[in-house]
């Protein structure tokens, strides 16, 4: 064990050294956290699926340990910092979330098959409650191909590439920010499968981010939509949550996806035992800001990669609708920047594509030939391959 986590083992809370807070007639010893690789529990108490309170100053958090722990960093974020954690905690627990995102960033990019991702997305929510160590979220391996879609991604492709450009921006960046399966939206408004979606959502914490990425495939077009700042919604207004839906085709008339929007939200707040009233809820204002535009019917998936990846460089860390749109209008970025992306997704499903074929050649060449039976009934044969 490092010396780092001894001392953490050995924190004292003493009485004098905390404001009057709800823990500052605490003197005892903090005990030893149930989960020792995550010393997020040096300071924290679970008390439900997803609250955690805090054992230096009282504040009871949603969205797990996840949100403790930048409670307790100070991390800038939809959280307000802990006042009475030490310069020594908070570069302890910086250095955890940092390690944390850099060891993420080092998995090679995972092709599972469905069998593989249903499993892992119904495993026991309480194995992994940190959202740090969690970039996508479980993920729905269908390989779904839009039908009559032409040149457009498909759905497998597009996660694959996600994953990939994921993979390659910076640490820091990523740890504000979440993504959702492609094909989540579609499940959840599947009556069959909504409640697994939900769970799933649930179990990740996805709201202890500050931007919240769900690609939306409805109408054979894609269009992103981001959440930003859901992880306390504030009546009040002194912090601003709000989502954003960015369509490379305003002509689809993106307006109409709101119903499905809300009553979206709605069933996460719901399934996550939230408080904020439906009202509170539905005041959430839906924004869509007018920016670069398509060229042709095929370009609708790439752009909504595009969109992910300009948003997550560019984003401030606290989105509001004071000097809405920011950088969010038509000359975000240029023809020639978006030309140049495409031809990474190019290249990519190019090379995915003969790597699954190659490895297709080489299962057939390991295969046992067919064995040709014959199965003789009077003057009949039948032949069974």
């Amino acid at each position: 064990m490092g010396d780092h986590h001894k001392n953490l083992l050995c924190v004292c809370v003493k009485r004098d050294s905390m404001s009057t807070s709800q823990s500052a007639t605490s003197s005892e010893k903090l005990t030893v956290p149930p989960n020792l690789t995550d010393p997020g529990w040096q300071y924290g108490d679970k008390k439900g699926p997803s609250t955690v309170v805090c054992r230096l100053c009282g504040k009871k958090t949603s969205g797990g340990i996840s949100r403790l722990k930048k409670h307790i960093a100070h991390v800038k974020g939809d959280i307000t910092p802990c006042p009475n954690s030490t310069e020594e905690m908070k570069r302890v627990i910086r250095e955890y979330l940092v390690a944390s995102e850099k060891k993420k960033s080092k998995k090679p990019a995972r092709y599972v098959s469905t069998k593989r991702r249903k499993r892992s997305s119904s495993e026991d929510p309480s194995s992994s409650s940190d959202g740090i160590e969690f970039d996508s979220l479980p993920q729905v391996r269908h390989t779904r191909k839009l039908r009559n879609a032409g040149k457009k991604l498909d759905t497998d492709i597009f996660e694959s590439f996600l994953e990939d450009l994921w993979s390659k921006i910076s640490v820091e960046k990523r740890m504000s920010c979440a993504y959702f399966d492609s094909l989540w939206f579609s499940l959840y408004k599947k009556d069959h499968t909504r409640a697994k979606v939900l769970q799933w959502i649930k179990d990740k914490n996805v709201f202890s981010r500050n931007y919240t990425f769900v690609p939306i495939v409805c109408w054979n077009h894609w269009s992103l939509l981001i959440l930003c700042h859901f992880g306390e919604i504030d009546c009040l207004r002194t912090r601003s949550p709000c989502m954003l839906l960015l369509d490379s085709l305003l002509g689809a008339e993106p307006k109409r996806l709101e119903p499905d929007i809300r009553k979206f939200v709605f069933d996460v707040f719901e399934s996550e035992g939230r408080k904020e009233s439906r009202k509170c809820i539905s005041d959430i204002p839906l924004l869509i800001p007018k920016v670069p535009q398509q060229r042709n019917g095929d370009e609708c998936g790439s752009y909504v990669l595009y969109f992910i990846y300009r948003f997550v460089e560019s984003a401030p860390s606290n989105f509001t609708q004071q000097g809405y749109p920011y950088f969010l209008t038509e000359e975000w970025f240029t023809e020639d920047d978006f030309d140049n992306f495409s031809k990474e997704i190019e290249t990519f499903s190019m090379s995915k594509k003969k790597s699954v074929s190659q490895e297709m050649d080489a299962t057939k060449r390991s295969s046992p030939s067919p064995v040709q039976c014959e199965i003789h009934t009077g003057n009949n044969i039948i032949e069974i391959d």
